[in-house]
């Protein structure tokens, strides 16, 4: 496993670890750009720092894989990341081998669409696959089973918006399993203003016109980090947070006018 340590330097053998692996397609492979796997990355390096922890990690990416082709190739590397052995001593006998599995896909499901492959065939594929991938990483990891964004692509009309309005009904096949089962998250699209001001900045989607540059990459994997970083909150501190919101909520608001900068 690959490893961010939060701070830099070498780590702190007594600091709390995260251990993360993400599954995917060729999001997760990094198609579109010069150095892979740029999101995952992005995905862990900003969750080290939200979580305040060292993130150790593994991307497992099938590059135009279905979740048919992913469930068949990445079993066996997922048993090799729950048995490898933790860079941190201080993690207890029982701490899950692997505290979250984020899984990225959908999309080469939906290009299948013409041979029969509608989203209810795919949401018994994500079924099985999700029921042996359970088994392996046991019942105390987080599973996260994010939207896949197709609104930035620059694929040509009307085909853009079919495949927007299909990778829909694809989506809520995540999102209808994730509220049926136990530690299981769906985390929707980003807000299309998040993808706005990255544009300001600069182009997000690769010359192919589909899959998204470094930048788009680090955008996606940022927001999906944010969102793991609140599914990951440990129970501890979210008693905290209901604490300071109760004693928010008896104290009245006080505005106070800043200047502007």
């Amino acid at each position: 496993m690959q490893r961010f340590v939060f701070g830099g330097g070498g780590g702190d053998r007594g600091r709390q670890e995260k251990r993360i692996v993400i599954i995917g397609d060729s999001l997760v492979v990094g198609i579109g750009c010069k150095e892979a796997p740029v999101m995952p990355k992005a995905i862990c390096g900003r969750l080290a720092e939200l979580l305040r922890v060292d993130v150790q990690w593994r991307a497992l990416g099938v590059d135009g894989g279905d979740v048919r082709t992913i469930h068949r190739k990445v079993l066996a590397a997922v048993d090799d990341a729950v048995h490898a052995p933790a860079n941190n001593a201080s993690l207890s006998r029982g701490s899950a081998p692997v505290d979250a599995v984020i899984i990225l896909c959908g999309l080469n499901d939906l290009k299948r669409l013409w041979m029969g492959r509608t989203s209810s065939v795919f949401r018994r594929d994500l079924d099985s696959f999700l029921v042996e991938l359970r088994a392996k990483v046991g019942d105390e990891c987080i599973i996260v089973l994010p939207a896949i964004p197709m609104e930035e692509t620059l694929l040509p009309e009307p085909l853009r918006t079919v495949g927007i309005y299909v990778g829909q009904l694809f989506d809520f096949q995540k999102k209808d399993y994730a509220a049926s089962e136990k530690l299981t998250h769906f985390i929707p699209k980003p807000a299309m203003e998040i993808w706005a001001r990255a544009k300001t900045k600069g182009i997000i989607v690769a010359e192919d016109g589909v899959h998204p540059n470094e930048r788009g990459y680090n955008v996606f994997g940022e927001y999906l980090a944010h969102h793991m970083a609140d599914i990951m909150q440990s129970p501890q501190d979210l008693a905290v947070q209901a604490s300071s919101l109760a004693f928010s909520a008896a104290v009245p608001a006080v505005s106070v006018d800043l200047p502007e900068q």
